[in-house]
């Protein structure tokens, strides 16, 4: 005879119900804090700025309330099916009994719990996958992955309105933001600026205010998600991992299979070894063709090896020996070179010694034909003083005609000395042109 479930009374579940209810803890919760601003706490006077000041802050501030409670209810939730969850021992039943049996057994275990665990993601989870096991129409493995993904749909309706909290959050502040710049706007009266000032200045104030505390409570809220997300992932985790250990293994493997379902085992056995075997084959031959091309492999290296080695011995020293005739060629070249350039700075420097030799000889001659004008010249100023004296002795005597005559003759002979040194010159003009330029 099967055991009923124990059920609770209508009214303990709708107590249980109401003192579950997100909306009167965050309601609870918003008034509580409305209470708080009264006070005179350090740090008040902040809050009373950014979340009581605007009617849209209060909208703001009790829509976060209500969702950290969705969250907080959530968790404790989550927290209390893992606390349940380390509870659960599965029976294993008599040594002697069928999968069968032992999969009604634990389903009479699961039916025995108190309600609190009916609603637990395990005995659900389990229920499902042991029905599967009994009726035998599909894969408990296949049923266990669909399970798996109706969680996940499951969760993500779940969470739906807290994603429409975290979304309405920012929108209100940006409406915030619309309203404040429109009485900020509506408040400006350019011909009385001074008495519309502090109008637009609260309006702009409501406008910025708004949008910081949104954009706030819309991040606490995101994080507090991310973590209780989280939790929830690693609780399904363990469940899933516990489904396969003391489920899937124990009783699918075991179940009974009727005589279409063991022929076809035993095909798909046989296709498998048959499988095998050809997998083995193949991956021999496939061993020994690869044993022979890399044989074959070696060997062509080694043979391409030495034939590359031969073939750049032969040319390194074809090589060396051009590069070393070429040296030769240059250096001889550059020896010869080197004599023809000594030969021409010898030729060149004999040249410049005869000319130098020359330039002196030039020089000693140019020097001794001064030294013979200066002695002529010398003679020249005794002539003129001599002719200074006679001209003197005419103008004291007043024989004008005796002076003329002597003045004449004086022209004379000087006029034949000159004549006859410049038919003669005392120099070459190669020489005295080098001479004057090095004076």
């Amino acid at each position: 005879m099967t055991t009923k479930p124990v059920t609770n009374p209508p009214a303990e579940r709708l107590g249980k119900t109401i003192l579950g209810s997100p909306l009167i803890w965050g309601t609870a919760a918003y008034f509580c804090f409305q209470w708080l601003l009264t006070t005179q706490l350090p740090g008040i006077e902040f809050l009373r700025r950014y979340t009581a000041s605007h009617p849209i802050e209060h909208v703001e501030t009790f829509l976060f309330f209500f969702g950290l409670t969705w969250l907080g209810v959530r968790f404790s939730n989550l927290a209390a099916q893992r606390r349940r969850l380390m509870r659960l021992r599965l029976p294993n039943g008599a040594a002697g009994d069928s999968v069968e049996r032992k999969a009604e057994a634990v389903l009479e275990y699961l039916r025995r719990l108190p309600p609190v665990f009916h609603a637990d993601y395990a005995v659900q989870r389990w229920r499902e996958v042991l029905q599967t096991i009994l009726r035998g129409d599909e894969s408990p493995e296949d049923h266990l992955v669909v399970l798996n993904d109706q969680d996940a749909q499951r969760r993500y309706r779940d969470y739906a309105l807290l994603r429409l909290i975290v979304w309405a959050v920012p929108i209100l502040g940006f409406l915030g933001t619309v309203v404040g710049i429109a009485l900020a706007l509506g408040n400006l009266s350019p011909s009385d600026l001074e008495n519309t000032l502090p109008l637009v200045m609260s309006g702009l104030t409501v406008a910025f205010d708004t949008t910081a505390l949104a954009l706030a409570l819309s991040m606490i809220l995101m994080l507090a998600q991310f973590l209780v997300q989280r939790w929830e992932d690693g609780l399904l985790d363990r469940i899933s991992r516990r489904t396969e250990d003391e489920i899937l293994r124990p009783f699918a493997a075991k179940r009974g299979v009727s005589p279409g379902e063991e022929a076809v085992r035993n095909a798909l056995a046989q296709w498998s070894d048959a499988a095998e075997e050809w997998v083995r084959r193949s991956v021999e031959a496939w061993e020994q063709g690869l044993h022979r091309v890399e044989t074959h492999w070696q060997e062509g290296i080694q043979n391409t090896g030495a034939s590359f080695r031969h073939d750049l011995t032969a040319a390194l020293e074809a090589g060396l020996r051009g590069f070393a005739q070429e040296l030769a060629h240059i250096q001889n070249a550059s020896a010869a070179k080197q004599r023809e350039e000594s030969r021409r700075r010898e030729s060149l420097i004999a040249q410049q010694l005869d000319q130098l030799e020359e330039l002196t000889l030039r020089l000693k001659e140019q020097t001794e034909t001064w030294i013979a004008l200066s002695r002529n010249g010398a003679d020249l100023r005794q002539l003129e003083d001599a002719l200074h004296r006679n001209l003197t002795a005419v103008a004291s005597a007043k024989h004008f005609e005796q002076a003329l005559a002597a003045l004449a003759a004086a022209a004379s002979l000087l006029s034949a000395h000159l004549q006859r040194e410049s038919v003669e010159p005392a120099f070459p003009p190669d020489v005295i042109r080098p001479t004057s330029e090095a004076a």
